[in-house]
């Protein structure tokens, strides 16, 4: 059948991520990237597209003129719009869920009440649809709480909160000052989980699941888990203690796909289970329909195994056939380099210097770059994930930070406590 062009939809550092495991596979000739970033921009056999994720017309001209033979797409927006149900009625293989089963990340009422109905471990909660009934169900709870924005709030829709205080104030921004829009006109009080978070990111064909090493990311702004919630300021793989694990598919991930089924979903793509470990055993705290950032970076650089074939195989509904992945020993960590300000707005056209290094074992991964004038620029609130590969924890984190270092730009800011376990 020949080598296979790849499309990959996203700009970020995800799929930066995704692009280089992709090109480690024989099978894959190039990889087109709509629209990318400037790190996708300057590597071998990788072409940017200037076509947004949400260009339909731009897409399927892209698929067409390049012969793509599948598409994988990154941020959860164009999959929860449903543009992988579009392609594949285009006849496109595609590796992303349709808009039926993206509405586990689209909608948190949606994804607690499918747990719910599936009897797969979560935290109680409320859900709350005005200022009014929200500040009520307040006087109602035991505190700490968690408020979460029921729609896409680009990780930056939930607040623990210790006290009412605290909870009024944030229910007072999400329903009267409409700090996250649209967003929030939904939300969930629910009671706050006791335990370690991990991430657990499984590749599904909607019958076989094949998980991804766990993973363990930092979403606080700020070192000592403090700060408002982000998309995520770094990650490292695999956790240390993965006991876990197969409860976790017991009770949580194989619910989950006969959850679906019985909806009569068809899910080709990526589950990410957010977890919380308790006491109590694993705990759901959300399903993300697409692959976490920066999860993914710090994941993939340690499979063996061929991505291509993996995400080939699951858009065709074939994993029962895939081998068993292999895995590199050892761990890898990612520490994001943010513009000053993120999570909120930031200033940006700022010029980066990424200096050799002399480190083995690293990566840089952009996401919110550009080129302008011939300059390497930022051009988002998280700029760049520097990774780092060793022997064990420790060793990739000390090379992770030893190559952040070596990259700079004016407003850089990054957390000094990424994998301290």
């Amino acid at each position: 059948m020949g080598l296979a062009n790849v499309l990959v939809i996203g700009s970020g550092g995800r799929e930066h991520a995704i692009v280089c495991a992709l090109l480690k596979n024989p099978e894959v000739d190039r990889v087109f990237v709509a629209p990318g970033n400037a790190g996708t921009s300057l590597m071998d056999r990788c072409t940017n597209v200037p076509c947004k994720i949400d260009d339909l017309t731009g897409i399927l001209g892209t698929i067409a003129r390049h012969n793509i033979r599948l598409t994988i797409i990154g941020p959860e927006a164009p999959i929860v719009a449903g543009l992988a149900d579009v392609l594949r009625a285009h006849e496109h293989l595609v590796f992303a869920p349709g808009e039926a089963g993206a509405k586990l990340e689209a909608s948190k009422i949606v994804a607690k009440e499918f747990m719910w109905r599936n009897n797969i471990p979560t935290a109680f909660a409320h859900f709350c649809s005005c200022n009014e009934s929200a500040h009520k169900t307040l006087e109602t709870v035991t505190f700490p709480i968690v408020v979460k924005a029921d729609g896409l709030a680009a990780g930056k829709g939930v607040f623990i909160c210790q006290n009412s205080a605290e909870a009024n104030t944030v229910i007072s921004n999400l329903f009267v000052n409409k700090t996250l829009g649209r967003a929030a006109q939904s939300v969930l009080i629910e009671e706050h989980l006791e335990g370690t978070e991990a991430s657990l990111m499984v590749v599904t064909d909607g019958i076989t699941a094949v998980p991804l090493l766990p993973a363990r990311d930092h979403k606080r702004a700020l070192e000592g888990d403090r700060g408002p919630n982000t998309g995520g300021m770094g990650a490292y793989a695999p956790t240390p203690d993965q006991s876990w694990l197969p409860e976790t598919i017991k009770t949580i991930v194989l619910p989950t796909l006969s959850g679906l089924a019985q909806k009569y979903i068809s899910y080709r793509g990526i589950i990410y289970f957010g977890l919380m470990l308790t006491e109590d055993g694993p705990k759901l705290l959300e399903y993300n329909c697409r692959f976490g950032d920066p999860e993914t970076q710090v994941v993939l650089p340690l499979l063996q195994s061929s991505f291509y074939d993996l995400c080939y195989r699951a858009a065709r509904g074939e994993l029962s056939t895939l081998v068993p992945l292999r895995w590199s020993t050892g761990a890898c960590v990612g520490v994001v380099l943010t513009s000053r300000g993120y999570p909120g707005p930031v200033d940006t056209g700022y010029s980066i210097s990424i200096r050799p290094s002399g480190l083995l074992e690293t990566m840089v991964f952009h996401g919110g770059t550009a080129i302008k004038e011939g300059r390497l620029v930022t051009a988002g609130g998280r700029v760049i994930t520097a990774v780092g590969i060793g022997k064990n924890i420790a060793v990739a984190r000390d090379t992770a930070y030893r190559l952040a270092e070596h990259i700079t730009f004016e407003g850089r800011t990054y957390r000094r406590d990424i994998a301290s376990v």
